[in-house]
């Protein structure tokens, strides 16, 4: 397995809390995958399981088979007397009290790297996280350097905090313009939004702007809808050339103006032209 990533996610269940352990397929003659190594988490709050690797693109067309099949045994024999010692722990992780309630509540979370052009890759996704037999699944499609930065950033600090790391990312307004502009580029941003899209673990924590929240952008449109609108309507006069009145009225007022004068229109047995009533609301036309 891959030191950033083994890294990498052992620095994350450990923030998070959640218990976990590893084992290897090596000796499974079914399925040879470059990393044999699978991490095995359980998200004890709920009771959720996930298998966790490392996985290529070229070994992709393995999963739906060959690679669910070994798995699903594997688990089954870790729960045995005789493979119970196979599972081992996470440095400062704590250690996974497996249960036979897995079969059931798994996820299948495959990390791979980005490689080119993803657009032949899609179809071949999209076929692995909408099959139903085992395992519920995600890929986590990576750029290329996302996971490296990730193991710098762990091995150079002691202080260092992937979960806090992640959020600010993610919450950076600038990195997420860019990422917008250009969302096929590979960025951390891109890697981190990977992250909490695919990891149902992991949530995101919206920050407040109060230059631009939600609730500032209701009150300026609920401020820009308080003008006052032109209606024209017909007055009902039977004087040659019948009256204009013109009312200006709030956007609140509109419904209750065009109600009463439907009503005053159908006392009188006249029938009703919709569309140029509705272009009088509007302020587009003269009801005559």
């Amino acid at each position: 397995m891959n030191k950033d990533f083994l890294n990498t996610i052992t620095k994350l269940l450990g923030e998070l809390g959640l218990s976990a352990g590893i084992f290897n397929l090596v000796d499974d003659d079914t399925t040879a995958l470059q990393s044999q190594d699978f991490i095995f988490v359980r998200n004890n709050k709920v009771g959720d399981y996930f298998l966790l690797a490392e996985i290529q693109i070229s070994e992709l067309h393995l999963v739906n088979r060959d690679l669910q099949i070994s798995l699903m045994s594997y688990l089954n024999y870790l729960i045995t007397d005789a493979g119970v010692n196979d599972l081992q722990p996470l440095d400062g992780v704590p250690f996974l009290a497996l249960d036979s309630n897995f079969e059931k509540n798994t996820t299948l979370l495959l990390f791979t790297n980005k490689i080119g052009d993803i657009t032949n890759l899609l179809t071949q996704i999209t076929e692995i996280e909408e099959n139903e037999y085992f395992f519920k699944k995600q890929v986590v499609l990576l750029p290329t350097k996302f996971l490296g930065n990730l193991g710098n950033k762990i091995s150079s600090s002691t202080d260092f905090e992937i979960t806090r790391y992640l959020q600010n990312c993610m919450n950076d307004t600038e990195k997420f313009k860019q990422f917008m502009s250009k969302t096929n580029e590979d960025t951390d941003y891109a890697g981190c939004a990977q992250f909490f899209e695919k990891l149902p673990f992991l949530h995101l924590k919206i920050e407040k702007s109060e230059s631009n929240s939600l609730q500032n952008m209701f009150d300026n449109e609920i401020a820009k809808n308080t003008n006052k609108y032109s209606i024209t309507i017909n007055t009902g006069e039977e004087e040659e050339g019948s009256k204009l009145a013109i009312l200006d009225k709030n956007l609140e007022e509109i419904n209750k103006v065009a109600l009463n004068y439907a009503s005053k229109m159908e006392e009188s047995d006249i029938n009703l032209d919709a569309e140029k009533l509705l272009n009088n609301i509007l302020g587009n036309g003269l009801y005559e």
